[in-house]
């Protein structure tokens, strides 16, 4: 009604002044804040910057307030002007100028206190609860707005309504216009296309403006752009307004609309009434001063960089939809003021403190000295940082560390590794940072402690060194450790490190395996994740596997497959059903849930909570989390490495554990569906459907890949239909049958056989699929070949830094019937097998067994002739086999060892006497206070170096939590759980066995007897393709919607996968350091252990302001315990 009658240059400064409303808000606001201020005697010293005092503040907005009321009242007197210039009414366009004016900034005033203000439990619902009542209320406003216009048009003015004017100045009315002619089709087109280029270009503007301010580039980025962008376009409709008045904007740019008198209307008109150009500059010059310049200064938050990247949209904005016809003004005043201020750690002085928990068992020395020289990395990178903040402290939990030998009780070979390789680590990352170690031991009630600091920050490393005759062994109990001592005991006990309590609200727990090596800026990528969204209670990142042989490249790909696709289609639907414990983070608030962490300490009385419990720990701690409500997320950018199996045998026992596992907590989750989409809001009934879609095919796995062989044998052999299911069929049959009658061994062996034969089959048939594809693209099996090979090369090069995976996809390919028949059928039959499988101890092997194993070749065979046909390179040490090998460096060091320990020993008055001091201080601030004098004698011998200076007591307090806790939860396997495992627990594993594997070989039998038979019965039923050559290709529709079923799900994941890319590629830009930043970022190179962190020299504070608000308490353990 006001736009399209005024000037184009005064229409785009009348945007501007919207903001007098929000100015009001404000200065009330810095009223009240100034009130406050002056009542503190220290008012004066309350901040150095003049700008940032309320004072200041209070001024500027008074003065922008003013200034926006000036505004107002020159643009309406202008308005005035102009109408009465083309004799045309003034009072009703100026009144309604003032009233559209009052309602537009209305929506810019932000009432009621920030949601920000509880960013606690529940906050994360309250805000998605609130977009999706943002998103009605705009469906409502619109079918109200177009009510209302109809209700106009027919009831108050008589279906008489103006629609738009004509050239000549004449109006266009509703009741007038023809709807059966071309002008109306013409107006009509019009009108569609202007609110649709309307709509998109808001929404692109809308979505870039989130997009700078996800990737911290908010001051260049999205506040500069919309600074400019009144003056500018004032400047140019100004302009155009003195060289061709009477005239439109869209005619110069030859953009005009169908409709001539649609064109009128909003084509942005120039007006006669300003022909100097002086007069058009004073214009713009006054619209700057008078509406943006006091815009801005409402809104200067903007100019505050956003601290956290990726932050949400309801994070960063107060309202979640935006206003397209004045997109720019919305923007700036929905900037949230307090996005910085409550989510930056530096204001809010709510510091991370992350605890490393690694789990050690049999790791050799290369997989020990990559966990440490990854620890030492973090401690020299924490040192060193200049932009991130966090605590951390370093907890090993060592099983099976002490042992008893010839009657006396001593700790084991791997624990006198680990204190040898611990110098030699941070030497690797820290010069002479084995001269700045020093350790002290003590007795525990479940076996004993190593404690020293860091060499870089002082940090404190502690090794929990475990007696399986006094605690409860493998790595889920070990986990129950540390939740329980780091959430139950550390964030309540007031005598610990530094004198402060921890804060569980902002406890993270860093589980890594003893194997693992990641670099600083991976855990940077998790701590962000979780920091953004408190509904986050896990996340994890990408695994690399690493080590070489045919086994290890299986792995490369089917790792790359399953991070590219699955975990990026799970986080894009819902959420991650597993973080691995090699490296995740979890959030210490959601792992003190009474419903996690008290039911992950259950022991297992029945069989399946063995097989679901302690086979697959980390899949069982994840699904307590969905199931609470808790989100886990997966980060791309976050990279680790882990030693893979390198053995077709060890390869195998692994994944005996994994499958079953997977498939049981999958099944509960599936099977609890309507309680876990009511508790969890990132998980829907899509998100259910899609996951039992992926369960079905991972289940019928072997008779899918059984029909596929079949197929090769008849395609490309020519083989009859009945004998090619018999040859595909028959050793299935066979092996089935060897997993129930025979010894796993021989059943690895029987497999590795099995795959080579199987193998030679995939290449046969993939060379006849490429034989084809030169006849024809339109066969079914080519188009098949075709798009899963394009599919996983574009996916590949949306991978940059991965692409090379796509080398070992010919290997996976022809390894896809061992992984997907034999495997699942070898898993499922060895059910009962509860062992670990993996790393078991061989270090009693006589030194004849060791030199065979050190000349031993690779195998996916039998016997070393399958093996020398694999590979005629001699096996390389493997650290999960030799465990007493080492690489050349690090024997060189051990060696050296002995040599250097008289030179040690010489210093050692003055080494220890430094290191006594600085340990004196850590175990007074720490929970270790010594009751006893130094050097006293444990019961347990070693490990004793140079590092060594002495022993220290547990405090009371402690004492009698880890009591409380062996006795309740954690206490030693006595004999009458070992009678009640071998009476009721064995045989309901045998009978969980008989029926597991059963179901999954009917299941697979009657789908593979349905399929076969249909495939035969349906022959006169079939799809025809022709090519441009005329060859004809007949599909059966059995296989055709066999194939649609795949295609549906891989390309449900490819476009998860292009939208996680994209997320990916943005948290890439939000970390990349602009031009001219001090701060450095460091090199993400992982495999280099002799990495050179860069950053600012200054020293990180220690120390952890108090934390105001108070946390959830923990109840891991049912009762108190004393803490004199």
């Amino acid at each position: 009604m006001v736009i399209p009658k005024i000037d184009a240059t005064l229409a785009v400064i009348l945007f501007s002044f919207t903001a007098f409303l929000p100015a009001v808000l404000k200065i009330s606001k810095s009223s009240e804040r100034l009130r406050n201020t002056s009542d503190n005697q220290a008012s004066q010293e309350w901040t150095t910057n003049v700008l940032k005092r309320p004072s200041t503040k209070l001024a500027i907005r008074g003065i922008a307030l003013v200034l926006q009321l000036i505004g107002v009242s020159l643009v309406c007197w202008q308005i005035a002007a102009n109408m009465e210039s083309d004799g045309l009414e003034s009072a009703g366009p100026v009144t309604a100028t003032v009233v559209c004016l009052i309602f537009v900034s209305v929506r810019h005033v932000k009432l009621g206190g920030s949601r920000r203000d509880d960013y606690g439990p529940g906050a994360i619902e309250s805000l998605d609860s609130r977009y999706e009542m943002v998103l009605l209320c705009s469906i409502l406003r619109i079918v109200a707005i177009v009510g209302c216009c109809f209700l106009i048009h027919f009831a108050v003015e008589g279906n008489g309504s103006i629609v738009a004017n004509n050239l000549d100045g004449t109006s266009v009315r509703f009741a007038e216009v023809h709807w059966n002619n071309s002008d109306c089709d013409r107006m009509i087109t019009s009108f569609w296309n202007t609110g649709i280029t309307n709509m998109f270009v808001s929404l692109g503007t809308f979505y870039i403006g989130v997009v700078a301010c996800q990737t911290k580039i908010q001051r260049f980025g999205f506040t500069l752009p919309l600074a400019l962008i009144t003056p500018v376009m004032s400047s140019i409709t100004g302009a155009y307004s003195v060289h061709i008045p009477k005239s439109t904007l869209l005619e110069f740019f030859k953009i005009t609309a169908p409709s001539p008198a649609v064109n009128e209307f909003i084509g942005w008109r120039t007006s006669d009434f300003y022909i100097d150009g002086g007069v058009i500059a004073g214009i713009v010059i006054l619209g700057l001063v008078l509406g943006v310049l006091p815009m801005l200064a409402v809104a200067s938050h903007m100019w505050t960089e956003n601290e956290i990247s990726m932050s949400r949209i309801e994070n960063l904005f107060d309202k979640s939809n935006f206003a397209g016809p004045m997109i720019c003004e919305d923007m700036m005043m929905n900037r949230s003021s307090k996005h910085t201020q409550v989510l930056t750690i530096d204001s809010t002085h709510r510091i991370p403190r992350i605890v490393l928990c690694v789990t050690l068992w049999h790791e050799t020395d290369d997989e020990m000295k990559q966990i440490l020289t990854s620890i030492m990395r973090l401690d020299k990178y924490q040192k060193k940082a200049n932009g991130r903040r966090f605590e951390f402290e370093v907890h090993v939990f060592f099983d099976g560390a002490i042992e008893k030998t010839d009657g006396q009780y001593r700790v084991n070979e791997y624990v006198e590794k680990l204190m040898k390789l611990l110098p030699v680590a941070a030497d690797i990352v820290v010069k002479d940072g084995r001269n700045k170690m020093a350790s002290v031991r003590m007795e525990t009630p479940y076996g004993g402690r190593i404690q020293l600091p860091l060499p870089q920050s002082e940090r404190m490393m502690y090794i929990h060194l475990k007696d399986a005759e006094k605690i409860r062994k493998k790595k889920r109990w070990s986990q129950c450790m540390y939740l329980n001592y780091i959430l139950r005991y550390l964030t309540k006990e007031e005598e610990i490190t530094d004198n402060e309590n921890i804060d569980v609200d902002d406890l993270y727990i860093l589980a890594l395996d003893g194997d693992v090596d990641f670099q600083p800026q991976a855990l940077l990528y998790l701590l962000n994740i979780m920091e953004k969204n408190e509904n986050v209670g896990a996340a994890c990142g990408r695994i690399h596997p690493i080590g070489s042989g045919p086994v290890v490249w299986f792995q490369n790909f089917e790792y790359a497959v399953g991070h590219w696709l699955q975990k990026s289609a799970e986080d894009i639907l819902g959420c991650v059903l597993c973080s691995p414990g090699c490296f995740s983070l979890f959030r210490g608030k959601a792992l003190s849930d009474v419903n996690v962490g008290k039911t992950y300490m259950q022991k297992a009385t029945e069989a399946r909570h063995k097989v679901q419990w302690d086979q697959g720990e980390d899949r069982w701690l994840c699904t307590l989390l969905l199931k609470q409500g808790y989100k886990i997320e997966y980060c791309a950018t976050s990279d680790s490495y882990t030693f893979a199996p390198e053995n077709f045998d060890e390869f195998y026992k692994q994944r005996r554990r994994w499958t079953p596992s997977t498939i049981a907590n999958i099944l509960d989750l599936l099977l609890d569906a309507r309680l876990a989409v009511k508790e969890n809001q990132n998980i829907s009934w899509g998100y259910i459907a899609y996951q039992m879609l992926l369960t079905a095919a991972s289940l019928l796995g072997p008779s899918t890949v059984v029909l596929i062989v079949q197929g090769a044998l008849l395609y490309v052999f020519g083989i009859p239909v009945a004998w090619s299911m018999v040859i595909a069929l028959a050793p299935v049959i066979y092996f089935t049958v060897i997993c129930y009658t025979s010894s796993e061994e021989f059943q690895i062996k029987v497999a590795s056989v099995l795959t080579l034969l199987y193998g030679l089959l995939m290449m046969a048939a993939l060379v006849g699929v490429l034989g084809d594809l030169a006849m024809s693209l339109l066969n079914p099996t080519s188009l098949f070949m075709l798009s899963m090979i394009a599919l996983f090369a574009f996916t590949g090069l949306l991978h940059p830094t991965e692409w090379t995976c796509l080398i070992h996809g010919i290997l996976y390919y022809i390894c896809v019937p061992s992984a997907f028949i034999f495997l699942p059928i070898y898993s499922y039959c060895n059910l009962d097998n509860i062992s670990w499988g993996t790393r078991e101890d061989k270090s009693h092997s006589n030194n004849d067994e060791d030199e065979s194993n050190e000349t031993q070749l690779y195998s996916c065979g039998w016997g070393n002739i399958c093996r020398c046909q694999l590979c005629i390179k001699p096996k390389k040490s493997r650290p999960a086999e030799h465990h007493g090998s080492t690489s050349n460096e690090t024997q060189q060091i051990l060696i050296s060892e002995s040599t250097r320990i008289n030179r040690l020993n010489d210093l050692r008055d003055t080494l220890s006497g430094q290191q006594r001091s600085l340990l004196a201080t850590r175990v007074q601030n720490d929970s270790f206070r010594s009751d006893s004098p130094a050097n006293e004698e444990l019961y347990f011998k070693g490990p004793v170096d140079s590092t060594t200076v002495g022993t220290v007591r547990l405090t009371r307090a402690e004492l009698g939590f880890w009591n409380h806790l062996i006795n309740k939860h954690l206490g030693p396997e006595t004999e009458e759980e070992k009678r009640q495992h071998k009476m009721k627990i064995a045989p309901e594993l045998k009978e969980l066995k008989n029926k597991m594997s059963g179901a999954y070989l009917f299941i697979n039998s009657l789908w593979l007897v349905l399929t076969f038979s249909l495939a035969l019965v349906v022959t006169e039923v079939h799809i025809t393709l022709v090519d441009k050559n005329g060859n004809v290709s007949e599909l059966n529709p059995l296989s055709f919607a066999f194939l649609l079923f795949f295609i549906i799900i891989l390309t449900i994941q490819f476009v998860c996968m292009l939208f996680h890319r994209w997320d990916t590629f943005l948290l890439r830009m939000a970390e990349t350091q602009l031009i001219g930043s001090k701060e450095k970022r460091i090199s993400e190179d992982s495999q280099s252990t002799n990495m050179s962190v860069s950053g600012s020299s200054s020293r990180m504070e220690n120390g952890r302001a108090d934390a105001s608000s108070q946390h959830m308490n923990p109840a891991f353990v049912d009762g108190d315990v004393d803490r004199d």
